[in-house]
């Protein structure tokens, strides 16, 4: 137990300042996937547009549906990450010394320091996993999605031509 009140408010602010920094990431990947699958979804609009043009969209639906399911497994990979709790175990902190002496306290707040260190880079580590694997994946395949409908010519061809149509009547 911490007896100096100021310290026991430094382990609160530390404590609260790795949710927060979870809750920040989390959020901010959680924004990003968002506006990826609404580009996805605008793909997949122009790829219908394609299809009703006469044109193959068959690999930009396949890349569509691949990004959809890689989008939904990092939404579900934010979700967890966003769940996780990062605070340091304090009854497994070991001290040598009764924690009632001022060199007790001490020693304490030396485990307690490294205990936040550990929470801290196990944060870190998972947001790292997060960003580099299950989002880059998604923008990744969102990406190739709209590399194929790049390759389809004249998917707005038709429409462009009914539109230029009724702008000149």
């Amino acid at each position: 137990d911490i007896k100096d009140k100021k310290r026991q408010q430094a382990v609160e602010k530390l404590t609260s300042r790795l949710a927060e920094l979870n809750e920040t990431w989390t959020e901010k990947f959680s924004s990003q996937l968002e506006r990826l699958s609404a580009i996805v979804q605008k793909i997949e609009k122009r790829a219908a547009a394609g299809a009703t043009n006469g044109r193959d969209v068959t690999p930009v639906n396949s890349a569509v549906q691949t990004a959809k399911d890689l989008v939904v497994s990092a939404q579900a990979a934010v979700v967890a990450q966003s769940a996780k709790i990062y605070i340091p175990n304090v009854s497994t902190l070991v001290t040598t010394v009764a924690t009632t002496t001022s060199q007790g306290q001490d020693e304490l707040m030396r485990a307690m320091k490294v205990a936040f260190q550990a929470s801290h880079s196990a944060l870190f580590n998972d947001l790292m996993a997060l960003r580099d694997g299950p989002r880059a994946f998604a923008r990744t395949g969102g990406q190739n999605a709209l590399k194929e409908l790049s390759t389809l010519q004249g998917v707005d061809a038709v429409q462009t031509a009914a539109a230029a149509t009724t702008s000149n009547q």
